[in-house]
């Protein structure tokens, strides 16, 4: 205030009627604010604006005695600071109050005060109560055009006619999902979507089969050719890829089959690439695959054959011993392989090996071993060849019948008939007679 006093001396009162005369004066604005700052501050006794009060009270940042107060020092009475509160209070905005309807923390009767306490003039909340009384209720959320869409396609919704063909369902055994009692019209509607625009909608999301399925019903004369085209420009292939589609879709045959043909001889080596390679298989995985399904001859067989003046002809780079090729190439473990090489040859039935130790061709032993190389139990197998063989080794002399019985058999040559028969005291022109005859 010192600046002040050079211009009105010292006093407030000698400074208020200073302030009175020239305070419209620009220049002297300053001296007065600093004039009403000090006069505040050494009596601070202005109230609070009632508006504000009533905001505090609303906002339940004040007592509601305290407004009040504070509002009758500025002359609002009781009744008129509580209307200023009213006021004051904040409802929900109209959409925070259908999502309080939707969660059932609000009933659907109070939707009419949310709208009038946003302010709305009257013709926009009539506007409202309309949609309510047509049963287009605004805090349910209606299904969107594609939803609907997809409902009609999938018999969820009733169709309004939009689908060209209906198919009977009546009976079955499955159970059916029930429809939604929904006009799909009117529900499109509530988005905005009027009744062609939903049908435009229905037919994107009912598409056809796929192009290999149609063209397959084409093939079996289930459909025309005609169909296949229009079941491409109804789906999301460009119609310039329809002939590529129907020509995949036919039948041709496997790989497996082109390789068997050139294996039984029906085609050529070419002809069977030619084949595979319209399922994109390379030559050289058509040669795998010839291998896989090209199976050799068995070890026994191969032996039969070279006995009969057989050869084995192995292309280059294939394995020179024929039971060694036979093994690898079969699809036998490489544990095995040994095992079935040594089943090459066949054995001599029972009745040989009888015969034979009979006529002391063959040792007890070596009578046993083949009882053992027939699958017989060894103990059993060496038991059968003791009871059969003579007694002796095999130079013991035979009966003129054994001598004839392993003649007979064939187990021995005519030469060996012949000595066994001369060690039973026969003279050789003798024992040649007797031979003859049994030759006879």
């Amino acid at each position: 205030m010192a600046s002040f006093g050079k211009f009105t001396g010292n006093t407030i009162g000698e400074a208020a009627a200073f302030a009175a005369g020239v305070a419209i004066a620009p220049l002297l604005e300053p001296v007065v604010q600093e004039l009403r700052n000090q006069s505040w501050q050494e009596a601070p006794s202005r109230p609070l604006d009632p508006a504000t009060a009533a905001q505090g009270v609303a906002e339940h940042k004040i007592a509601e005695g305290a407004g009040a107060s504070e509002a009758a020092m500025s002359g609002i009475g009781a009744t008129p600071f509580a209307n200023l509160v009213a006021i004051m209070r904040k409802a929900p905005g109209i959409a925070e109050g259908l999502h309080l309807i939707q969660r059932g923390q609000l009933a659907p009767s109070d939707f009419l005060t949310v709208l009038q306490r946003n302010g709305l003039e009257d013709e926009f909340i009539t506007a409202y109560q309309n949609l309510s009384a047509t049963g287009l209720r605004p805090w349910e959320v209606p299904l969107s055009p594609q939803e609907l869409a997809v409902g009609i396609v999938r018999s969820l919704v009733p169709d309004p006619g939009f689908l060209p063909v209906t198919l009977d369902t009546e009976g079955g055994k499955v159970q059916s999902y029930t429809p939604a009692n929904i006009d799909a019209v009117k529900e499109a509607a509530e988005s905005g979507t009027d009744s062609e625009r939903l049908r435009v909608m229905v037919g994107s999301f009912g598409r056809p089969p796929g192009p290999v399925e149609t063209a397959r019903a084409t093939f079996r004369q289930i459909i025309d050719r005609a169909d296949f085209n229009r079941g491409i420009l109804e789906s999301d292939i460009r119609p310039e890829w329809a002939d590529a589609l129907f020509e995949v879709a036919r039948e041709i045959l496997t790989a497996h089959d082109w390789v068997e043909l050139h294996l039984r001889g029906y085609i050529t080596k070419q002809e069977m690439y030619d084949g595979t390679a319209l399922h994109g298989m390379s030559p050289e995985d058509t040669d795998r695959l010839f291998n896989v399904l090209g199976r050799p001859l068995t070890v026994h067989q191969i032996t039969t054959g070279l006995a009969r003046g057989g050869t084995f002809q192995p292309v280059p780079g294939e394995l020179t011993d024929p039971y060694e090729a036979s093994v690898h190439e079969s699809n036998i473990k490489p544990a095995y392989y040994d095992l079935a090489i040594a089943n090459k040859y066949t054995l001599p039935g029972y009745f040989v090996i009888k015969a034979m130790l009979t006529a002391g061709t063959i040792t007890e032993a070596e009578g046993a071993q083949l009882f053992k190389e027939e699958g017989w139990p060894p103990d059993l197998a060496e038991k059968a060849a003791a009871a059969l063989a003579p007694a002796g080794s095999t130079g013991k002399r035979l009966t003129q019948s054994q001598i004839h019985a392993a003649f007979k058999a064939g187990t021995l040559s005519e030469a060996d008939a012949l000595a066994r028969l001369e060690q039973d005291g026969y003279s050789p022109g003798d024992a040649q007679l007797l031979v003859d005859t049994w030759q006879v």
